[in-house]
């Protein structure tokens, strides 16, 4: 397939990246009997193979097929023709030979070429490249290089080594003609698009060649809206300032011609109604022509394998579309009939939400202005999660719903506050809430649960903002949700990532007072979702001991959540509750105590929720690692000090903040430390997270005394001061260890009369006390370590996978990508590797992993 084929008004390339990682792989193939570069058109398949063999010191013989050569004599000549320039003798075989379309023949042709001295005396081994091979539909001529790949393994003295180039995936490629075993015919090399694909470092260089520079994030952006493909970044790099409509209208015209419009219309009617679906199976696409002959689900999935832009993972067994690909059949299910849209829609609510793409359901809906779908999905949706990037657009668009259509579908309505919410917009969240409830009329049994449902957000909401709500009116409206709230994911949102303790501002109420509260709200919430926040309660009262420095009690009451929450499942609550155990070991000095709840707390999370909360036991290491002084197990989106880590989890940011910012204090980058110190500044003014607000003023204090501010230092202290003081806590203090010492001991200094110089000084001697303990540990620890010989651990496949990536130089996003995970997910995989190899960062896994050949 020719460029001009499918691109005629698009400019041509003005250079090509070199891919090394590709070359390097080519280079080994040569002891491979075939090499196989299946990808769609743009990839570079031709460019790269060209590039590739003219460093070769071998005779090339080189076919560009088209459809004439399902002729089997006009094949026949193209192949004679090809090998006259470097292969004379062999063309003259070639010659003498008619087509040979049966195995004496093929025998007979071989033989010839094998025993020809010349042959093999003047050139060894012969390099056949077969080009636009996805044109050859005469099975006699693919049985000939089947049969040339057959013999090649067999019999040595025919040393050819084929490379077979295609524009579509080729399933029958390494199926034996004849008697061979599956493990001898796949001895070749496969290279597909997501190996041709670009990486962020390649786009940057694609770039370049163009004399543009763009950053790494921009290059980031690109590779998920292209993945990488080529063709488009080489466009977009040749003038970034086009019509971008134009760019994908002759994309699309490209998928039009080869991918889609020569298909069937019911296979197109097939493929546009899997755009649902992140990935699908073999059984979601049975589903689809479940009504329709059997002979239809096998054209349809011979035309999906064979599709280059539609990719299969042998590991989860789906199929999956790439983005632009993707993209493009969106767009065609405009075309379907109405009645097909609504069809298409109505059946992905019976597919679980986790093989649903989410936001290309929601954007269908919207585009079709299917309100009516909408609405019914809204109520399935209103637990998930919305990705941030997609909130403010979608909210938008609900707004945007004519209002006498929302006063008679409230759930619309019910959605826009939910949204707010989710986009942190608290005070817009509540009165949206409280505007639906007035707006309906509470005799109505159809309103009735959605009326519940609003109080249940709004006793959220008031956690997150850190106050107190009105119980009663929550206990009067638990009759209208006996089957339960559709809001449970939204109830445990306080005490997943950040700390669940909190005192609400501006009134008079005490710690005890606080306690009674949240275990009144946790039995409400019990009565509504049955165990939804088991265990919370005993969370809350046992960091509220911990504050005090009563260990004793926070022991006991951790102890008590963990109970309760692991045999609910409730597993936020659970790490959460192993954290205080570990921080109550260190405060005091319980080196074998520490060792055991480290220990039970890391294998329940591995156990339980290796994917789910990852981030929050990265914050836990993180904390361990500052404790100990031991930066090993620090992950690198923290040293790194990446906010953009947290992009997609808004509702969760804080304690990533303050991770991020303790690293670069020990790191002493005091201007790094000081600008995340008003990053968390501005997400503690915005909501609640009390902990966090003290702890924020805390580190300003420390920052400014850094910077030789001494009057904010002071000023920020008095702040951290104010919070605190009458509830006698202090362990937020003292967990700074070495660091706080320096402001205490200047506030003493002043005596200024506002301040407890008695509070202040047992603050400073259980500071003291603190951080004698951590050194304590930190030598039983360092000794322990020093002592033991290193561990041998075992990867898990997956781990390799990654591991394998990271020594090929891609990025998290680039792996992310590579293994249809996210980029959280990958981040997972990795700390877990560092863990395993004890490595402090990636280059350090990689050195490890290619000196001990572990992948």
């Amino acid at each position: 397939m020719n460029r001009s084929d499918y691109l005629p008004n698009q400019p041509l390339p003005t250079g090509f990246v070199k891919l090394p990682r590709i070359s390097h792989k080519l280079s080994h193939s040569l002891n491979n009997s075939m090499t196989t570069i299946l990808a769609g058109p743009g990839y570079g398949k031709t460019s790269l193979v060209s590039e590739y063999v003219k460093k070769l010191k071998l005779p090339i013989i080189w076919i560009s097929l088209s459809v004439l050569d399902n002729n089997p004599a006009f094949f026949w000549k193209t192949l004679s023709i090809a090998a006259q320039k470097e292969l004379p003798e062999v063309s003259d075989i070639i010659s003498r030979h008619t087509f040979p379309e049966t195995i004496d023949e093929m025998s007979a042709f071989v033989m010839d070429t094998v025993l020809d001295k010349v042959i093999e005396e003047k050139y060894g081994k012969i390099v056949l490249i077969t080009d636009n091979y996805e044109l050859i539909t005469n099975t006699k001529i693919s049985n000939f290089f089947f049969q040339l790949h057959t013999v090649n393994l067999l019999y040595a003295p025919l040393n050819i080594h084929q490379i077979i180039i295609a524009n579509e995936n080729i399933k029958d490629l390494t199926i034996a003609p004849s008697n061979i075993s599956v493990n001898q015919m796949h001895q070749n090399l496969i290279i597909t698009a997501r190996d041709l694909s670009l990486n962020i470092r390649e786009i940057q260089s694609l770039f370049s060649i163009y004399g543009k520079n763009i950053k790494e994030e921009e290059a980031q952006r690109l590779l998920q809206q292209t993945e990488g493909w080529p063709l488009m970044l080489h466009i977009i790099a040749a003038d970034s300032s086009q019509n971008m409509e134009n760019l994908i209208s002759s994309v699309y015209k490209l998928f039009e011609k080869y991918y889609f419009g020569n298909y069937s219309i019911k296979t197109q009617e097939i493929l546009t109604k899997l755009i649902v679906f992140q990935s699908f199976s073999h059984k979601m696409i049975s589903d689809l022509t479940i009504d329709e002959s059997k002979e239809l689900y096998e054209q349809t999935l011979e035309i999906i394998i064979k599709n280059p832009f539609i990719e299969y993972s042998y590991e989860i067994l789906q199929f999956r579309f790439l983005i632009p690909y993707r993209d493009f059949l969106i767009s065609t299910f405009f075309s379907l009939e109405s009645r097909e849209q609504i069809h298409t829609l109505s059946s992905a609510s019976s597919y679980p939400f986790d093989s649903l793409d989410i936001r290309t359901i929601m954007t269908l809906y919207i585009q079709t202005k299917n309100y009516e779908g909408l609405s019914k999905y809204l109520i399935l949706l209103a637990p998930y999660n919305v990705e941030s990037s997609y909130i403010q657009a979608f909210l938008q668009f609900l707004l945007q719903i004519p209002k006498e259509y929302r006063d008679t579908h409230p759930w619309i309505d019910f959605f826009i506050a939910l949204l707010h919410f989710k986009a942190r917009d608290l005070e817009l969240s509540k009165s949206a809430f409280y505007s639906l409830i007035d707006s309906l009329d509470s005799t109505q049994p159809e309103y009735k649960r959605i009326i519940g449902e609003s109080y249940v957000m709004l006793a959220n909401i008031s956690i997150a903002q850190n106050r107190l709500f009105d119980l009663s009116i929550l206990k009067e409206h638990i009759p209208l949700l006996s089957d339960g709230s559709i809001m449970s994911v939204h109830n445990t949102y306080s005490i997943v990532e950040n700390s669940g303790f909190f005192l609400p501002p501006d009134e008079d109420i005490t710690i005890q007072d606080m306690v009674d509260y949240i275990s009144d709200y946790t039995f409400c919430i019990s009565q509504i979702n049955k165990e939804q926040l088991a265990g919370y309660d005993y969370l809350f009262h046992s960091e509220a001991q911990l504050m005090t420095c009563d260990y004793e009690k926070a022991s006991y009451y951790a102890k008590q959540a963990v109970f309760k929450a692991s045999i609910e499942g409730q597993h936020g609550i659970v790490l959460n509750a192993y954290h205080i155990l570990v921080r109550i070991a260190f405060a005091l000095g319980n080196y074998s105590s520490l060792k055991t709840y480290y220990r039970n707390g890391n294998k329940y999370y591995k156990q339980y929720t290796p994917h789910m909360l990852h981030d929050l036991n990265d914050i836990f290491q993180a904390i361990y690692g500052f404790y100990l002084e031991n930066f090993d197990s620090v992950p690198e989106w923290i040293k790194e000090g990446d906010l953009n880590h947290y992009r997609d989890k808004q509702d969760a940011i804080g304690r990533n903040i303050i991770a991020c910012a303790l690293y670069a204090l020990y790191e002493k980058d005091y201007p790094k430390f000081h600008t995340l110190v008003d990053e968390l500044n501005q997400v503690t003014t915005t909501r609640g997270l009390w902990p966090l607000k003290v702890r924020n003023h805390i580190l300003y204090s420390i920052s400014y005394l850094h910077l030789d501010r001494k009057d904010k230092a002071l000023a920020a202290f008095r702040e951290s001061y104010d919070m605190v003081y009458k509830h006698n806590i202090s362990f937020l203090f003292m967990e700074l260890g070495t660091h706080i010492l320096p402001i205490i001991q200047l506030v003493r200094r002043e005596n200024d009369p506002y301040y407890d110089d008695e509070w202040l000084k047992s603050l400073e001697n259980k500071t003291r006390e603190f951080v004698s303990h951590l050194e304590s540990i930190q030598k039983t620890f360092f000794h322990t370590k020093n002592s033991k010989a290193p561990v041998k651990t075992t990867l898990t496949p997956r781990e390799k996978q990654v591991l394998k990536l990271l020594t090929q130089g891609l990025s998290r996003a680039e792996i992310a990508l590579s293994l249809n995970i996210s980029v959280s997910g990958v981040q997972k995989f990795l700390s877990n590797i560092y863990l395993k190899l004890g490595a402090k960062n990636g280059a350090d896994a990689v050195s490890i992993a290619l000196s001990n050949h572990i992948v």
